[in-house]
């Protein structure tokens, strides 16, 4: 599927790792990440099919934050001992940045004694998500997004129909994209909205029966919610927004006539 970004899996003896990646065009390539014998550091290697094993065309030598046992996906399923949907979180990109946001649904694998010996997950991209959203948007009236519910952690927006109002660029030597946690969001009508919103949502399969009405900047919006129904899947909320006077325009226009 388009949105599939990596099929991915990571030793737990030593770190080691290897990917199948979908990049931006379309173009598959695989990665793998091996400790060299001389000086046991990690090292990525990144290759397309037809030139693997042998011809990378990417190496980076001393690829430290690349061990895959200390990523979200990884975590989550060595402490769930079961396969797991995670957080949204930010990718370790092809020039081995953070630099793509996405989630992914992880499983542990064990020995016959019952003895983790690494993790396999599939990876998805927001950006499929955040462009289905920007499509929905027919008339800008509208707005949907989806907000990630966390336990015990702050609430984020995780999709939006303009991802630069939800991702900041972060770093100076080391650059990386993040999430804009809840709170520093600068969108007006978000800011608006996620305000507004009852603590209820974190609730499996909450909704509200009627929109809610909020301010922003001085106008008039209607809002509403829907958590998913699956206590297994990710915990999103799916929301939307509509502008009430543009909403209601034509409605107002058939009553002067």
């Amino acid at each position: 599927h388009h949105s599939l970004a990596y099929l991915i899996a990571g030793l737990e003896s030593n770190g080691e790792y290897l990917d199948v990646s979908r990049y931006a065009m379309g173009k598959i390539s695989i990665r793998e990440i091996r400790r060299d014998p001389a000086n046991g550091k990690l090292v990525i290697r990144d290759y397309w099919p037809e030139d693997y094993p042998n011809t990378p065309f990417l190496v980076v030598p001393d690829a430290v934050s690349s061990d895959p046992r200390n990523r979200p996906w990884y975590q989550a399923a060595k402490v769930n001992g079961a396969p797991v949907w995670t957080d949204a979180y930010v990718f370790l990109g092809q020039t081995g940045q953070m630099d793509k946001p996405g989630f992914t649904y992880a499983t542990p694998v064990f020995d016959s004694n019952k003895k983790l010996q690494g993790v396999i997950g599939t990876d998805f991209t927001l950006d499929t998500l955040c462009t289905f959203l920007a499509s929905m948007r027919g008339t800008r009236e509208a707005t949907f997004f989806v907000v990630e519910v966390r336990d015990g952690d702050t609430d984020r927006v995780i999709a939006h129909p303009e991802p630069d109002k939800i991702m900041r660029q972060e770093g100076v030597d080391s650059p990386h994209y993040e999430l804009i946690p809840e709170g520093a969001i600068r969108d007006p009508i978000l800011s608006a909205f996620l305000e507004s919103l009852p603590n209820e949502i974190g609730e499996v399969g909450s909704r509200l029966d009627a929109p809610f009405r909020f301010l922003a900047e001085g106008e008039a919006y209607w809002g509403g919610y829907c958590r998913l129904l699956d206590p297994s899947g990710p915990h999103w909320v799916i929301c939307g927004a509509v502008n009430e006077a543009m909403a209601m325009e034509e409605v107002r226009r058939n009553n002067r006539i």
